[in-house]
């Protein structure tokens, strides 16, 4: 293909990408012309060339020149303020209006460029919105008049005032590039141009001949990869420099990975300048993970950081030590989270690692970054312009090694240069929002970022993916074009709300009816038609469960099979090793027998685990694996279970030093009560804690509810005297030694000891203790291991106090079963059951001592989460999970 740039015209582009796309063919033709150096070729686009002509008005004494231009964030500030309706420097009570200020910056551009006045937009307002954006444009437009600001939105009719007065000059001639339709504003600055003879044509693609076909594909997943199929064998055989993919809004990541995984599998570990393969989208910057780190850091001196943000800068290589450290702070990451708190404070935080004794085993590195953010307290005091806060940001962050721990990659090192020049914004803000605090001045800073977009820029051969909107004036040696199905081309009106619709459409404003988006849309796909010497097209027959029919655009294409068209045949990696593979037979590499010394780690909980998952016991209760904490926003069930398990406790052990439970007046066990949830409360509930004066007032009032029923519920019971509180033991069982605790041990005055388990949650059923794999294997286990008449669960939550379990008949108390009645066989006995259940147990101890790793296909969940990358439980198909069932 070639593109004729003429020397000595300036051309202005309607987007920044396309004024990068002809620079590099202006360049590539100099270098083919056999030329080793050559003048820069004058390439800008619209909004950077309007700043220059303003630039050229300032020096000359233009009128133009007079006003300060508003860079995109001040003026964006700007309408935050006054739609906030808030002084400019409350900025940290603001809430974040991005989406909203976006359509009111494009309803601002929108009057001044296809002449809606505001004045004809509020008579005309059919409702609040119009209304609304009326009054804040009026007020948009005194404010800059009384300071003497302009944006690019007004800039263009003064520059086109002092072009026509003479009082300003162009240097050389002027071709506008990629315009789909110029607003009328754009109309009378290029008939000014016209008039002075410096208007030229925009360079042509010198295209000898056209093919153009048609492809129908099973779905946009097909479609893509059959398109990057399509490019590779144009960028293998070298019969295209340039290859162009037009996907459909919103599809930019899907396409992207299926593009880079045809042409480059190792795509992730290298560089966008160094990947074949453009996608024109960009993330906020504020989500590079670069950026997001500095963010974080500047929250250091004397602030809080929520558990996630904590782990974040724990884990992040972009800080001094990151390396070194790893270890050390993935654990501190850990006692972060066990200490349950969704806030923490940095200040407590480093002080109480400065206290440990083992510093070096604490990340002494982490504990110096915190060290020195707390010295910056001063430093942020006071209010301050955004120039001032702006330098101090940057010595704040070199001083805390931001970002100079490693290397930085290619893409690394351009979001640093975007985050150089979001403070050169920032500092830019000084005249329009003034002194303001440090925090104020933080949060404005990570709003801008949020609002910033940041794409790396890549190579300008290879295959550039991008939108139909964005692809006018575009010229390629290969296009194809996907996703035009009858729902998509051509493209949905999509009207601003702020100005009426009638208004919009006596203007011509494509988006603001059918006729003039379909208009638009034959005139972006004439343009396209003739941006390559070989145009391609396809469309999806299904889009989920959605039959699709084709755009009619495409009756002007030849209708080909997808075989028909050439491509890269060559097998991707993926398929390459599945072809290449090799029965093999491997011996079992199962888990080692439990070994003479190893300990197992848990008690009734492993066998509960060995039960449910025998993976998750080997992982648990062998390895040690345990899944993060995750601090919960108030009281997790376990803390909250915990409470009322030590509060029983308390209560139980005045009463059993006590005597019997009939003799305790209530009076007395209303004081043993309080005295009881209090203490509990004071052991599990830190004064740390941001919610604790609330959640004490709540947890007490439940707890000696709860204890109130469970008093109530004993005092209905035979007599007994509570035996043991709390106890722990080591039982014996096969190969294992267990350690057993009890809540609470009852001996009968009639005879008999009887064990309880307390449940605070929804209780277990009887169920649990039934089978070769019981759920609930505690209670079981101990009847089986000692000289036990009963088992009992005390459930305990907001429907009441309840009591169920089994036991010798003898026993006589409500809610316990005789062995006959839990087996459904009345010959049933105690010591049958005892036995039964010591013989299922017995086997689920050998079966983990055996290293038995097996998961349980058939309920995955303990499987799962945490431990899903151990198991890959993802990874196996529904057929093997079908197949374990039958």
């Amino acid at each position: 293909m070639s593109l004729r740039i003429a020397q000595g015209v300036s051309l202005v582009t309607a987007n920044p990408r396309l004024a990068r796309h002809l620079r590099w063919h202006a360049d590539r033709e100099q270098a083919a012309a056999g030329r080793s150096a050559w003048p820069a070729a004058d390439i800008l686009p619209w909004y950077a060339w309007l700043e220059r002509l303003w630039r050229d008005s300032l020096l000359a004494g233009g009128d133009a020149g007079r006003f300060d231009l508003l860079t995109d964030q001040q003026s964006r500030l700007i309408w935050q303020q006054i739609t906030a309706g808030r002084p400019a420097a409350d900025l940290a009570a603001t809430q974040d209006f991005s989406a909203a200020t976006s359509m009111l910056i494009d309803a601002w551009r929108l009057s001044r460029s296809w002449d809606l006045p505001v004045e004809v937009i509020r008579r005309s307002a059919l409702g609040p919105d119009s209304e609304a954006f009326a009054r804040w444009a009026a007020e948009y437009a005194a404010l800059c008049r009384e300071r003497d600001w302009i944006d690019c939105a007004i800039l263009p009719d003064l520059l086109r005032q002092e072009l026509s007065a003479g009082r300003l000059t162009l240097p050389q001639p002027i071709a506008f590039v990629g315009f789909n339709q110029f607003t009328p504003q754009q109309d009378r600055m290029r008939q000014t141009i016209e008039s002075l003879g410096h208007l030229r044509r925009a360079p042509l693609n010198e295209v000898q001949q056209q093919q153009r076909y048609a492809v129908a594909c099973p779905d946009q997943q097909h479609e893509f990869e059959l398109a990057a199929r399509w490019a590779r064998r144009l960028v293998d055989t070298q019969k295209a420099d340039v290859t162009g993919v037009l996907i459909p809004e919103g599809a930019a990541r899907q396409a992207r990975q299926i593009f880079l995984d045809v042409f480059c599998p190792d795509w992730r570990s290298r560089s966008s300048a160094d990947l074949p393969v453009n996608v024109a989208d960009g993330n906020p910057l504020s989500d590079i993970g670069l950026i997001h780190v500095a963010l974080l850091l500047l929250r250091l001196p004397g602030g809080t950081l929520n558990y996630r943000e904590l782990g974040q800068l724990l884990r992040t290589p972009y800080i001094r030590g990151a390396e070194e450290e790893a270890t050390q702070r993935a654990l501190l990451d850990v006692q972060a989270r066990e200490q349950g708190l969704q806030q923490i404070d940095l200040r407590r935080l480093g002080a109480k690692l400065e206290g440990t004794e083992d510093v070096s085993a604490l990340a002494p590195g982490f504990i110096d970054l915190l060290r020195r953010a707390a010295t910056w307290d001063a430093k942020l005091r006071g209010r301050h312009e955004p120039g001032h806060w702006a330098g101090q940001i940057a010595n704040l962050l070199q001083e805390l090694g931001w970002p100079k721990s490693r290397n930085l990659s290619g893409d690394e090192q351009q979001a640093t240069e975007a985050w150089a020049r979001l403070l050169d914004s920032f500092a830019a803000c000084s005249p329009v929002i003034g002194p303001t605090s440090f925090p104020d001045a933080r949060h404005l800073l990570s709003r801008m970022a949020s609002e910033q977009r940041f794409q790396p820029e890549g190579r300008m051969d290879g295959v550039q993916i991008m939108t139909a909107r964005q692809a006018p004036g575009h010229h390629f040696d290969g296009l194809w074009i996907c996703g035009l199905s009858s729902d998509v081309w051509p493209p949905m009106p999509v009207a601003n709300p702020l100005i009426p619709l009638f208004l919009q459409r006596d203007r011509g404003i494509p988006d603001a009816s059918p006729q003039g988006i379909r208009e638009a849309a034959d005139r972006t796909m004439a343009g396209l038609l003739t941006a390559a010497p070989l145009v391609c097209a396809s469309w999806p027959r299904h889009r989920d469960e959605e039959d699709l029919v084709a755009s009619p655009v495409l009756e002007a294409f030849t209708a080909v099979q997808a075989d028909a068209v050439a491509m890269h045949t060559e097998p991707s990696y993926r398929e390459q090793i599945f072809s290449s593979r090799k029965i093999e037979i491997l011996a079992d590499d199962k888990p080692p027998p439990l070994q003479s010394l190893e300990k197992a780690r848990g008690g009734s909980s492993l066998l509960k685990m060995q039960a449910a998952c025998p993976a998750r016991a080997f992982f648990e209760a062998r390895l040690g694996a345990a899944e993060l904490a995750v601090p919960p926003h108030g009281l997790d069930a376990l803390t909250r279970g915990n409470i009322v398990h030590d509060a029983l406790a308390f209560l139980y052990a005045q009463i059993a030093a006590f005597g019997a439970l009939a003799e305790l007046t209530e009076e007395q066990a209303e004081a043993w009560i309080e005295s009881s949830a209090e203490r509990s409360l004071r052991r599990h509930l830190s004064p740390r804690h941001p919610l604790a004066r609330i959640l004490g007032r709540t947890e007490s009032r439940r707890i000696k509810g709860l204890l109130r029923c469970m008093i109530k519920l004993d005092r209905l019971r035979p007599d007994f005297r509570p035996e043991a509180i709390e106890t722990s033991e080591s039982v014996e069982l096969g190969p294992l030694s267990l350690s057993l605790r009890q809540d609470r041990i009852d001996r009968l005055n009639a005879g008999g000891r009887l064990v309880i388990d307390y449940k605070t949650g929804r209780g277990i059923r009887l169920n649990a203790w039934r089978g070769l794999r019981p759920a609930e294997p505690q209670l079981p286990l101990y009847a089986a291991a000692s000289q036990i008449d009963g088992i009992a669960v005390i459930v305990l939550n907001q429907d009441g106090v309840k009591l169920a379990g089994v036991g010798k008949e003898e026993l006589c108390i409500d809610g316990l079963k005789t062995p006959g009645e839990f087996l459904s066989d009345p010959g049933g006995d105690w010591d049958g059951l005892l036995g039964e259940w010591k013989t299922n147990l017995e086997a689920l101890a050998q079966e983990f001592a055996a290293g038995d790793c097996r998961i349980n296909r058939l309920d995955t969940a303990m499987a799962d989460g945490g431990f899903a990358m151990l198991t890959r439980i993802h990874d196996r198909s529904v057929m093997s999970i079908i197949e374990a069932a039958e």
